[in-house]
């Protein structure tokens, strides 16, 4: 009897002890299972949550918020020599949605991408409208709208994108003055080439390796433009071009070939091959405060890889 008990006995306890190793063993893994999660905050069991995550860091999603105009001044321009006004306005334009211009329209349906016909108007009356306008829009910096308009209401609304600027057509009229009055270019040639040289005009915003280039308001940026008619020679380029005024032994050297104009899209001609064809710009910046309104007559010399040196009589004023 006693043999019994004792077998029966040494059965409780191997069961006994097989339960509180598998008790041991499941406490041990539920701990370490929970300190991994806890050290792993990052892994999330909601793959929705992931997955949203991933979609706001993406650099495709736009924020509409950033696409914003400011206006900043404007003028408005008529003349009984136009079917037509205009508006020239300084804007503000923030978020490359924005960069192009046929989003933007005015309230007369005229959109700004297609303005064509009424800048050859204005030039035919001597008004050189990308002398003052940008033919671009200019993200992130400050750009001139040519703004045409018919109407003989008081406002003109233009709309972009969903936003709007209202201009007021009777405060700041100007009138339309002819803006290419100053015969300052002219045609160099010689038994090799041909070049044509514009009259001069002055350029008011300008970038130096597509950064914005400042000046004081005492110098003037005079600009003249030059396209090869002729040119039979291979690998010429311009060494550089200066201004002699006839009044003065100082003299102007132009700006170097990084230079661009923001408004007009004009790139420096400055060390760049020419061949037939080629076009470009020379730019001097010369001092001319406003208040004395100085006028420079002079020479342009224009100095050539070869050798030959161009002159041309001009006047800046």
């Amino acid at each position: 009897m006693s043999e019994k008990r004792k077998v029966r006995w040494d059965r409780v306890f191997i069961l006994l002890l097989c339960v509180f190793l598998l008790i041991f063993f499941l406490w041990a893994l539920f701990t370490f299972v929970l300190n991994n999660d806890k050290d792993n905050p990052s892994v999330s069991p909601n793959p929705s949550a992931t997955s949203s995550a991933e979609v706001s860091a993406s650099p495709l999603v736009s924020n509409t918020s950033e696409n914003s105009v400011t206006l900043n001044s404007y003028k408005v321009y008529k003349s009984d020599d136009l079917d037509f006004g205009f508006v020239l306005a300084d804007v503000l334009v923030s978020g490359e949605e924005l960069s192009d211009l046929s989003l933007w329209k005015t309230s007369e349906g005229i959109s700004l991408n297609d303005v064509s016909s009424y800048v050859n108007k204005a030039e035919e009356i001597g008004f050189d409208v990308y002398q003052y306008a940008s033919k671009s829009i200019n993200v992130n910096g400050n750009t001139t709208l040519f703004i045409p308009f018919h109407s003989d209401n008081n406002n003109l609304t233009l709309n972009i994108n969903n936003q709007e600027i209202t201009f007021d057509l009777n405060s700041n009229v100007e009138t339309i003055k002819n803006t290419n009055n100053n015969s300052t270019g002219g045609e160099i040639k010689g038994d090799t080439y041909t070049f044509v040289i514009s009259d001069a005009y002055t350029s008011d915003s300008m970038q130096r390796n597509d950064e914005e280039y400042s000046f004081p308001g005492t110098v003037k940026i005079y600009t003249f433009n030059i396209s090869v008619q002729e040119l039979s020679e291979e690998g010429i380029f311009i060494e550089s071009a200066s201004f002699y005024p006839s009044s003065s032994s100082d003299s102007f050297e132009a700006l170097d070939g990084t230079f661009s104009s923001i408004r007009r899209g004009d790139q420096s001609i400055i060390g760049k091959v020419l061949s037939s064809g080629s076009s470009g710009a020379l730019f001097f910046e010369i001092y001319s405060p406003e208040e004395e309104g100085i006028t420079y007559e002079g020479e342009i010399e224009i100095k050539l890889s070869n050798g030959t040196n161009l002159r041309l009589s001009t006047s800046l004023n």
